[in-house]
Parts: C-alpha cells; structure tokens; sequence
C-alpha cells in the first residue's frame, strides 16, 4: 500500500507557472516604453540566459552573502543582457545616467505582476486536491525576496503552508539545507516528504540527496525529457496533474481541465 506523505514541496518557475511569452519579450516591451528602440526579443533571451549563467557562477543565489542586493543583483544581469542585444548602450553615458535606473525598477517590478507570469491550468486544481487529503504543500524555489509578493498577485499564496525562497533561506538548491529548512518550517520528516521541480541536479538530484522518500522531476516538453534519461520514468512529470495518481491520489487530469476551460470559454 502506497504511503501519502505529509508534505509537497513544489518548485516555482516551470512547475507552478512560466513567464508569459518570453523574458526577451518582457524586456524588450519595456524597453519600448523608455524610448529604447529595435531590441530584438530572441537577442535578449539568448543574453539573458549567458548573463544568468555567469551571474550564478560568480555570485550565487542573488548575490546572498556578498555586497550585492538581489536588487542590484538582478540590475547587473539586466544590464548584461541589454549590452547582449544592442553593445553601444554599455558606453552611452546618457543611457547609463538617466534611462538606465529608471527602466530596470520598472521592469523589477512589472515580474512581481500576474501579467507578466502564467500559472499552468493544473496548478491551483492540484494544490486544492492536496490539501484536501491533508497533504502540506510548500514552495521551495530558488528565487529572490519578490516570491511572495508573486505569489499573492497570481492569487496563490493562501494555498501554500511555507514558502522558501532560496534568498531567505540563505542557501539555494540543491544545497540539501534548503530543503531541511523546509522540513522544519512544515514540521514534517523527510521520509514523510516528497518534491517536484524541472531541474534535475537542483530539484530530482537535491531533494534525494536531502533524504526526501520521492522527488518527481517535471518535463513538460520534449527537450526536457530528452534531458532526463537517467530518471526512472515513475519519477517523471509531464504535468502537475500527473502527481496526482502518482501519489494514489483521485483528481482531474489535464485533458478534463483543458476541456472545462474551453466550455467556460463558450458560455
């Protein structure tokens, strides 16, 4: 007989919910909006995602243990990435002055707004029926001081029992400390625990490693599951819902929600 556990710890970004369209698109939008003109949003993406490779080598986890603020964390990685897409803006003293500062706190902010995330069609439906057996959910994801703050504008944050981003917890995943913090906070041992994340060194490899009983990894596309050979396929997701059975849990399956979507569409 399949023993339920006592908590789910869930990660934020690819298993809750996906920036909306791409963050090439967001930047590029607000840039518009400061008079920045022509950034082509497939050259942002490509220098956000050097950018955060490099900023995670060289101050990880946001900056958390440095002089860095996330904030300037994230300002640093803004500007690396528009140097990406357009070079002559990192030597215009004008743009770094005046421009500059003001466009990075607004586009800070616009990623703690519902508009600028979407939260998969399972994710509340799966949380709820959770909760419902008596299942503790968490949130446990590296991410920086502004989670909660997302959580409450997408209207999830009355579903979760804790919420952990790696900036509070000082440690980032697959540091194991991050997920025992997680433990204490829900007051839950970790054979009694399981958790679901798309990365699979950070969330499959660190919550085994931690002494988790389960850890589930989410691969939504066929990229993601080209990467996860080394996974058992019980271990794999390819969607929120998929927990459920998982976990001998009764529940709606993507297909039934997608498909009462779409009837309140036409109503």
């Amino acid at each position: 007989m399949q023993v339920r556990p006592k908590l789910v710890s869930l990660d934020a970004t690819g298993t809750l919910f996906r920036v909306r369209g791409s963050v090439g698109e967001a930047y590029a939008r607000a840039a518009e909006a400061f008079g920045v003109h022509g950034l082509r949003p497939a050259s942002l993406t490509r220098g956000f995602f050097a950018a955060w490779r490099d900023h995670n080598v060289r101050h990880p986890n946001f900056g958390h243990g440095t002089e860095l603020s996330s904030y300037n964390w994230w300002s640093s990685l803004f500007g690396a990435t528009l140097a990406h897409a357009r070079p002559e803006l990192s030597h215009s003293e004008e743009f770094a002055a005046d421009v500059f500062p003001k466009l990075f706190d607004q586009v800070w902010h616009d990623f703690t707004r519902a508009e600028a995330w979407e939260v998969f069609p399972e994710t509340e439906p799966v949380i709820k029926t959770l909760r419902s057996n008596g299942i503790k959910v968490a949130v446990v994801s590296n991410f920086d001081e502004r989670l909660p703050l997302l959580l409450k504008n997408l209207g999830l944050d009355h579903l979760f029992d804790v919420v952990l981003p790696s900036c509070y917890a000082g440690v980032a995943k697959p540091d194991p400390d991050i997920f025992y913090q997680a433990l204490r906070k829900a007051n839950v041992e970790g054979s009694e625990a399981v958790h679901v994340g798309d990365d699979y060194k950070k969330d499959y490899r660190g919550a085994k490693d931690a002494g988790l009983s389960r850890a589930f990894l989410m691969c939504r596309d066929a990229v993601a599951l080209e990467k996860a050979a080394q996974v058992p396929p019980a271990d794999i997701l390819h969607n929120l819902s998929d927990l459920l059975p998982a976990l001998g849990l009764q529940g709606p399956t993507l297909a039934q929600l997608s498909q009462c979507q779409g009837k309140a569409k036409r109503v």
